[in-house]
């Protein structure tokens, strides 16, 4: 009789667990994690099966029940072991893709501003510390809100993305070097080098913008599009992120006073 009903609420048991797991897909974002829900849900369906087998065997002693009975037991297994494998990687690969969204500008594909904060802080510190150079390159696009009015808001995202574009190109990003939309139609680099050295860059991501942010050189664009650009290192007087980044805005927009589409740099 004990073993009747221990048959009976195992049965129940996965079959409450199959109904869950069914309501569970259609919930589910990521594919990894629906095949692993399947998988849970093929698990508990030969479990329920093997229980069901267990139950007959309890009142028909058919030949070879025990066999399909290993069988199922088998199948319930790697199934569980396949299902919570896959959960795991899903949970990782979500981790990955939190990660990215909370440090990458969806439209550009570049870092965005937060992310540059943060990396740029510890950077300015280090730099201080260990009497090193570091720049700040600020470029805005000319012209941009003209642009967005005349042509819509799709035609100046697209304008963003050339250049971002022309960015990667000019600008090896990896550990020593940082690229980020500042917001807007704003950009900003961060280089570990010296103001000379930050300005020759300067002038080679304004050259590039222009020879290659034009009709004929990018697809999509309905007009040329040049930036200007403002450059600031650290001095004793400048030791954090917001006075560079305020120097490097200033010299901006002395280049936009003086006729756009050049360089200024801070004193």
């Amino acid at each position: 009789m004990t073993e009747l009903i221990l048959e009976l609420v195992n049965l129940l048991a996965a079959l409450c667990v199959f109904y869950c797991v069914l309501r569970l897909i259609p919930t589910l974002n990521l594919r990894l994690q629906r095949r692993a829900v399947q998988l849970l849900a093929l698990a508990t369906t030969t479990f329920s099966i093997n229980e069901a087998l267990g139950f007959i065997g309890l009142f028909w002693a058919a030949e070879g029940l025990e066999i399909v009975r290993d069988g199922l037991e088998m199948i319930f297994i790697m199934s569980l072991a396949i299902a919570l494998l896959m959960l795991f990687k899903s949970d990782r690969r979500e981790v990955a893709t939190l990660n990215r969204a909370a440090t990458i500008d969806r439209l550009t594909g570049l870092h965005n501003f937060g992310y540059f904060q943060n990396l740029a802080t510890q950077r300015i510190n280090l730099a201080l510390a260990g009497n090193l150079p570091l720049t700040v390159i600020l470029l805005d696009a000319d012209n941009f809100k003209s642009y967005n009015d005349t042509f819509g808001h799709e035609a100046g995202n697209v304008v963003l993305e050339a250049i971002a574009g022309v960015l990667r190109q000019a600008v090896r990003a990896g550990e020593d070097d940082i690229i980020a939309r500042y917001g807007g139609e704003e950009f900003v680099v961060l280089l570990s080098r010296p103001l000379d050295r930050a300005v020759i860059t300067a002038e080679r991501i304004r050259a590039l913008i222009e020879e290659q942010c034009q009709p004929a050189a990018t697809p999509g664009l309905q007009r040329a599009v040049t930036v200007s650009i403002g450059v600031a290192t650290l001095t004793p007087e400048r030791q954090t992120l917001e006075a560079v980044v305020e120097a490097a805005d200033k010299a901006m927009y002395q280049a936009k006073r003086a006729g756009k589409n050049r360089v200024g740099q801070s004193e």
